[in-house]
């Protein structure tokens, strides 16, 4: 069950539904979610955003601190919360990361209109995959309203072939 948290208006945490991780995890084998709560948390090793690191909901232990953290040499699950100038810096930490070695994939808005994507996603992901729908976050009533992208940011030395890509005979 989510999290009151979750419930409030306007709250820029979007946790993941279980069955799409599941999905996206049969490829991928996380080892650390790099965005989580013990509420929302998809791998069990993960780091916190920085405001639930400071104040613990429900007496939960401290988790360090998603932004603070190396990820190098993980393969990580990010699902940012979707606020602006935060999500950003995510974006920025998962690029700065996959250049030290960590794998992130990570589920973000689908918004082609907005600066980030063109100069953060697009120019550094090693491929964008759209989602195809409107997922249902945990905890909510209705479908997104836009639509979503798993953004891989990937080592540079790291060899994978898009398992989506239709390879011609």
């Amino acid at each position: 069950m989510a999290h009151d948290l979750y419930k409030k208006a306007g709250s820029a945490e979007r946790p993941t539904p279980k069955d799409f991780f599941e999905r996206v995890n049969q490829v991928w084998r996380f080892t650390l979610d790099v965005c989580a709560t013990e509420h929302n948390n998809k791998v069990a090793r993960y780091f916190a955003p920085p405001d639930h690191r400071l104040k613990p909901i429900m007496n939960a232990p401290l988790a360090l601190d998603g932004l603070a953290q190396s990820w190098a040499g993980e393969i990580c699950w990010m699902n940012p919360p979707y606020s602006r100038g935060v999500l950003v810096k995510w974006v920025e930490k998962a690029i700065h990361e996959a250049v030290r070695g960590a794998v992130v994939v990570a589920l973000l808005p689908g918004d082609s209109s907005v600066v980030w994507h063109h100069e953060l996603v697009l120019l550094n992901a090693a491929w964008v995959e759209p989602v195809r729908g409107r997922i249902k976050f945990e905890g909510m009533d209705a479908g997104a309203k836009t639509g979503n992208i798993l953004a891989h940011f990937l080592p540079p030395d790291y060899a994978v072939a898009n398992p989506k890509k239709k390879r011609s005979a």
